[in-house]
């Protein structure tokens, strides 16, 4: 038996040798040596200005060939030169640079364009307050550096394609965030293409959950606190409307195609800054197509507010997924939350958690969002049917900056006299399903889960005299399963809906009779067929984010075990492996992508340039033999 680690990428021909299967190539020299196979230069156009520079990366398939020398070139050096892969403008024309190996003369192109009307890149550092109307482009260096603040009467327009980078401070300083007060409006329009980011400014491998603090939208919409309250965390922000609706349908401007990534910052305990927060934001705002992952607190919370959206992806947060409070009366539809079973916080993570206010009183309005075609992915997917309470209940660990580790609870934790609605959804992989009590209180008789799955629990419903149960038992048609597989298809994938269990959504009730919600038939935020372009979103947002390269969080490196041509999770032998395989670019691109199934290559295998672009295809046939194409 040998121990594998299956870590860095191989060719196809390689794995296909790894796994018994027919080999298309020989990559091996006589000499031992590892041959070249490919290289790819990102990215592969470029646009510069006459007398600036752009750097362009190279990478050599197989990441362990023996020899990576590489030697760049320029179609035109009156046009522009180029050193080691360092791009200089000389005139204004076009020019192609061309990457070649000194092993097996294999080569790569970037097409430049060399103008005088290029934007040129500057650094640009976003402190203190913003009160005049500011644009950040995608061609420079943007940065935040603690909080920053946009005033009443600005707006801040983003670039599509455009990365803001938070300055990382250390712990109990001020840590840089985005506070877009009430009066003012923030312009971020990115593109499935050219996603808007905000991340933080550690190199990609070291980044982690809590660099920076996050980004704050507050509005003067409607909350049901007796004074204005001040937006949590620590930026000192009063924001929303406590007597009027007459700034219900306020804009404060719009998100889309954003994704926020390594934000979340414990300012001091219960002042913690969350991924996305919403304060009193108003209707009028457009929220679309945000991503938010490895927050150090919520990834999404709302207090009070009117403010919809559609299309949210919460991924491998800490604290809970979608949190709203203070009286929020929003819309939602289509979302979904991938959780860590490592990452948990001390206050028990759940997939929502809803409170009228914090100390469960009546005010209004009630707390009663309306969420429709949600999917939570819980912690132990897959696995909760076969692990003990102890198991399903441990500990996680504390993280590195102070954030202290806790443990999961349910997938909604509607408590404290909220009201909220949830339609149309699947819950799968959590200790409970749902948990409507709190020593401050239940939840509101007002609440509705209606036509909702429940899969794959530990138990479905918290230990509280029935009352979660009756809350989900009172409004019918909501349905649980002993295990995911009965609506997910294929472990660790959970686009693979079996379209036939989600079948059965409803749009009767009064709150979901309403131009916003889409009268889909489904249940969850996809079902296998009509996705809302989730597997575009899952490559272009969920894994484009830059994933730690050593942590609780990394997924790149499973350690596995070879025995006889089939892979085990443990040195005993006793697990074959079965799950999702992927690799990263040190920009977090995705690199490759394989099935296991136990313990075998099973189904598609894919190999990705550095752009994102398909270099080679593969498929795995039953009886091992790999028949591979190019990519497009």
């Amino acid at each position: 038996m040998n121990r594998f680690l299956l870590k860095g990428l191989a060719s196809v021909c390689a794995l296909a040798v790894m796994f018994g299967t027919v080999s298309c190539s020989d990559d091996d020299k006589p000499d031992g040596s590892i041959a070249v196979s490919a290289v790819a230069v990102s990215p592969t156009t470029a646009t510069v200005k006459v007398g600036e520079s752009v750097t362009l990366s190279a990478t050599i398939t197989p990441d362990d060939a023996t020899d990576k020398t590489i030697t760049w070139s320029s179609s035109d050096e009156k046009v522009a030169t180029v050193d080691a892969g360092k791009v200089t403008g000389v005139t204004e024309g076009t020019a192609t640079i061309t990457a070649t190996t000194k092993d097996g003369n294999k080569t790569a192109t970037c097409a430049v364009t060399v103008s005088n009307d290029a934007p040129s890149s500057k650094e640009v550092i976003l402190e203190g307050e913003i009160t005049s109307d500011l644009t950040l482009n995608a061609a420079d260096k943007n940065y935040m550096k603690g909080f920053v603040y946009v005033k009443s009467g600005a707006t801040l327009t983003i670039e599509a394609g455009t990365v803001i980078k938070g300055i990382s401070v250390s712990s109990g300083e001020k840590a840089a965030s985005l506070i877009i007060e009430p009066g003012a409006k923030i312009m971020a329009e990115g593109t499935v293409d050219k996603p808007i980011v905000f991340t933080s400014d550690k190199e990609p491998g070291k980044r982690a959950t809590g660099d920076w603090g996050g980004l704050i939208i507050c509005g003067n919409a409607r909350v049901n606190q007796t004074k204005r309250p001040v937006i949590e965390g620590g930026p000192g922000t009063e924001y929303g409307n406590t007597t009027s609706d007459e700034f219900n349908g306020e804009s404060s401007g719009k998100l889309k195609y954003v994704r926020i990534e390594f934000a979340g910052y414990p300012l001091e305990p219960d002042k913690e800054i969350n991924g996305l927060t919403f304060g009193g934001v108003g209707s009028g705002t457009e929220v679309e197509f945000v991503q938010v992952s490895y927050s150090n607190d919520d990834s999404y919370e709302w207090f009070g507010g009117t403010v919809n959206a559609k299309h949210l992806v919460a991924y491998k947060g800490w604290d809970d997924d979608f949190d709203t409070d203070y009286g929020y009366t929003g819309n939602l539809q289509f979302l979904l939350s991938v959780r860590d079973k490592d990452i948990a916080d001390t206050s028990d993570s759940n997939g929502f958690e809803s409170d009228n206010d914090a100390s469960g009183s009546s005010n209004t309005p009630l707390t009663k969002p309306v969420f429709s075609n949600v999917t939570l992915i819980g912690p132990f997917y897959g696995k909760v049917s076969d692990m003990t309470q102890a198991e399903v209940e441990a500990k996680t660990a504390d993280a590195a900056n102070g954030a202290k580790g806790g443990k999961f609870q349910a997938a909604m934790h509607l408590r404290r006299n909220s009201s909220l609605n949830v339609y149309n959804s699947v819950f799968t992989g959590w200790p409970y399903g749902l948990r409507a009590t709190d020593k401050k209180g239940t939840a509101n008789d007002g609440i509705a889960v209606k036509n909702v799955i429940f899969a794959g629990m530990w138990k479905n419903f918290y230990d509280d005299e029935k009352v979660s149960e009756n809350f989900f038992n009172r409004a019918g048609n909501n349905t649980t399963l002993a295990t995911t597989n009965e609506i997910i298809s294929k472990d660790g994938d959970y686009s693979s809906v079996v379209a036939s269990a989600v079948q059965g959504a409803e749009f009767v009730d009064e709150v979901l009779n309403n131009s916003f919600f889409e009268k889909v038939t489904y249940k969850g935020a996809f079902d296998g067929t009509n996705d809302w372009n989730i597997k575009k979103m899952i490559k272009r947002l969920l894994l484009t984010s830059t994933l730690l390269a050593s942590s609780a969080l990394a997924i790149q490196a499973q350690d596995l075990f070879l025995s006889e041509g089939q892979y085990y999770t443990d040195e005993s032998q006793t697990t074959p492996y079965t799950g999702r395989y992927t690799e990263f670019y040190d920009d977090g691109m995705l690199k490759m992508e394989l099935f296991l199934k136990d313990g075998r290559p099973e189904g598609t295998y894919v190999i990705y340039y550095p752009d994102g672009k398909i270099a080679i295809t593969a498929f795995f046939m039953e009886n091992g033999v790999l028949i591979t194409k190019p990519g497009n």
